[in-house]
């Protein structure tokens, strides 16, 4: 049985969110669809050119629209991460953060519990979807979008964090993402 009481920063809830924006399936495939964009409309624009016969400067043109691509493709994950931290910014300042601070989480043989000041919950281990683990911490998620954060702070050492994640994989038999 492992049990938890803990404080979630906002640093910890903006970790969890870059995790996700960046590993997460939807956010991989958003990436991908983004990463695929700009070199898409450059390559619409030279066959336009070609087409039309204004074939002037066209490789001066290829080999403009192939930086601009390379640029965009180095700050495409920078400007999504930047992104979530502005995004969280913004909930903070309107008093929105969609998180509790204070967080209470317990594993027994059945089930987890999470408690917080605005919700109680007990979940079957079969409703987790996936496992993750990341520098800044452990994630559980029991939704598309949704996870059980888990700081590192919250274990003792890596010997504990290592006993909770074969407790946890036993448990729902899911493969952990991010360990070798």
């Amino acid at each position: 049985m492992f049990e938890f009481d803990y404080t979630i920063t906002e640093k910890e809830y903006i970790d969890f969110n870059c995790y996700h924006a960046i590993h997460s399936p939807a956010g991989k495939k958003t990436l991908l669809i983004l990463f695929l964009v700009m070199p898409a409309i450059f390559l619409i624009q030279l066959i336009f050119d070609v087409s039309s016969g204004s074939t002037e400067y066209i490789v001066g043109k290829a080999v403009l629209f192939a930086a601009y691509s390379g640029v965009w493709a180095l700050i495409l994950k920078p400007l999504m991460l930047l992104s979530v931290r502005v995004n969280t910014l913004l909930l903070k300042k309107n008093g929105k953060l969609p998180y509790d601070s204070q967080v209470e989480l317990k594993f027994d043989e059945e089930f987890l519990y999470e408690k917080s000041s605005l919700t109680e919950i007990k979940m079957s281990y079969a409703k987790l979807e996936r496992i993750a683990v990341d520098k800044a911490g452990v994630y559980l998620y029991h939704t598309v979008m949704s996870a059980f954060v888990l700081p590192n702070k919250v274990f003792a050492n890596e010997a504990r964090k290592y006993d909770f994640l074969q407790f946890i994989h036993k448990k729902t038999n899911l493969p952990i993402v991010g360990i070798l």
